[in-house]
């Protein structure tokens, strides 16, 4: 029961793989968190960015998110973002990231004609900010901790209950 409560505050995100292509990386990521929308989700994302000023960042970035009833309960997004990491020292990261996405959303529900689960299809453009300190504790690992912020931009159902605190692992190869 307490790891229940405590899974809106996890989040993990791994490296599968970081590759330069000139002046530009391609990071892919995988995902496993909690919200109170999708419940326990899990993920696979993808950015291709350049950094174009100290420490800003920009690129556009995908994901895919199912939850606890896959066929159910999805999320797609995909858009531009703009990232900003500040290393207060060599071991401790701040970022702030803002997403300007698309999302094809399928948001669950119980049936209760059939008692099963169905779900209502939600498109649009919402805004997701993230803000987060991330600690370094080797080259290839770390922690971090933060609050994401996610919001429907034409469409009030859009990213609704996505928004929360986040805590994640981060392994680099």
């Amino acid at each position: 029961m307490i790891l229940r409560w405590l899974l809106p505050l996890l989040f993990v995100a791994a490296n599968a793989s970081a590759m330069e292509i000139g002046m530009f990386n391609l990071d892919a990521h995988g995902i496993v968190g909690s919200n109170v929308a999708q419940g326990t989700y899990f993920g696979l994302g993808a950015d291709f960015y350049t950094e174009v000023y100290d420490y800003l960042s920009v690129g556009v970035g995908a994901y895919y998110t199912a939850g606890q009833h896959p066929s159910q309960d999805r999320e797609i997004g995909a858009g531009p973002f703009v990232s900003y990491d500040y290393p207060l020292t060599s071991f401790l990261i701040a970022t702030a990231r803002e997403d300007l996405d698309y999302l094809d959303e399928r948001q669950p529900f119980l049936n209760s004609a059939t008692n099963s689960w169905d779900y209502n299809p939600v498109y649009g453009v919402a805004s997701i900010t993230t803000l987060a300190m991330h600690l370094m504790l080797s080259h290839h690992f770390g922690v971090s901790a933060g609050y994401r912020a996610a919001f429907g931009l034409n469409n009030s159902d859009l990213s609704k209950d996505h928004s929360g605190f986040i805590f994640g692992l981060a392994f680099a190869i």
